[in-house]
């Protein structure tokens, strides 16, 4: 109620202001087929409650014409705030009007929807265990398989062991954390690399120069010697992840005869529980209890903590990939980085393979 009053006035002092769904990580999917639902089952009610009022009104027409011209008023009042409520999802379900059962047609969406994120769930399931079982094979017969996500920025100065003072309106130095989660062990252990905003950002070129970091500190990067399957499961991030530096590595490694096959899955966001955000819990309980001043504190304080290894990766760390990959792929076409599934067989090192 409290929300309601605050959008009509919102409307009627700012008309021209527009409020975005509150979608911000859970499935964008699930919150326009939960609106779609919303407005049809509205103009279900619309239309119950203008037949039943033209019922009464002929009621009333028959008993007193006077009743009528008040009957007639509120109907009109009610009908033009229910159409208003209606037209705030009409945007969202615009291909609802050309359906003939619309309502079987959102249900269809839904469970289709539903297959897949369960699809690729158990799909990530069965990478984890594959690498499990594998990890006491030869490196041309094994399959890898890790995590990657950012976690929730740090900052330097930080005081959590104490009052911060005068010191809590000054602006923080920023502390990106890049963390890859190996879950070929038992234990899935992270290996994280950290970085104030002054050394880097979180673009495509970070993502790629970490990753490729990562498979090297590892150890799954050997020459000479060509592993077997790389899986690598990241969010559905277009900035950070799903860009020509970071889908190129696919084909690079490959070509460069590291792995026979890389795959790279992008989890659907809201669906998948990422094993790097438990890990990454993990690695802030001592941080949120400690004065930390600098990186080589920051590093030590993380440090502390089992299955967490905390490298500092200044800006050595990050090479133009961009650049490099630019010179021996070509671009992608428009639209074509939409799916959640890129992956690369070394029969065919050249071609990038995508399914959604």
């Amino acid at each position: 109620m409290f929300m309601e009053l605050i959008s009509e006035d919102l409307e009627k002092y700012f008309p021209n202001m527009k409020i975005p769904n509150r979608c911000e990580d859970v499935c964008g999917e699930c919150v326009q087929l939960q609106n779609s639902f919303q407005y049809i089952k509205k103009q279900k009610q619309k239309k119950q409650n203008k037949e039943q009022e033209q019922l009464q009104q002929d009621e009333q027409e028959e008993k007193d014409d006077s009743s009528q011209v008040t009957s007639a008023t509120k109907s009109s009042k009610k009908s033009e705030n229910e159409t208003r409520i209606g037209n705030d999802y009409t945007s969202l379900v615009e291909d609802l009007q050309e359906k003939e059962f619309p309502e079987e047609y959102l249900w269809f969406r839904a469970n289709d929807h539903a297959m897949k994120t369960q699809a690729q769930r158990q799909l990530v399931k069965d990478r984890e265990r594959e690498a499990k079982e594998s990890k006491e094979f030869p490196h041309e017969e094994r399959s890898y398989c890790l995590v990657r996500d950012y976690c929730q920025n740090l900052s330097l100065l930080y005081f959590g062991g104490e009052q911060p003072g005068d010191t809590y309106y000054f602006s923080p130095l920023f502390v990106y954390v890049f963390g890859i989660a190996d879950v070929s062990k038992d234990r899935a252990q992270l290996l994280g690399y950290g970085y104030h905003e002054g050394e880097g950002a979180k673009g495509g070129n970070n993502v790629a120069s970490l990753l490729m970091q990562g498979l090297k500190d590892l150890g799954w990067l050997i020459e000479d010697r060509c592993g077997g399957r790389l899986s690598i499961t990241m969010g559905n991030c277009g900035g950070q992840n799903k860009n020509k530096m970071v889908l190129c590595l696919t084909t690079y490694l490959v070509e460069k005869q590291y792995f026979k096959t890389v795959k790279f899955t992008f989890s659907i966001r809201g669906h998948i529980k990422n094993v790097c955000n438990r890990l990454f819990n993990l690695l802030k309980i001592q941080y949120h209890k400690a004065n930390v001043y600098t990186m080589d504190m920051l590093v030590e304080v993380l440090n502390k903590m089992d299955d967490i290894h905390f490298i500092h990766a200044s800006d050595k760390y990050f090479y133009n990939y961009d650049k490099m990959l630019n010179s021996l792929y070509k671009n992608f076409r428009a639209g074509t980085i939409q799916k959640s599934h890129y992956f690369v067989n070394c029969d065919q090192p050249t071609i990038m393979i995508s399914k959604s």
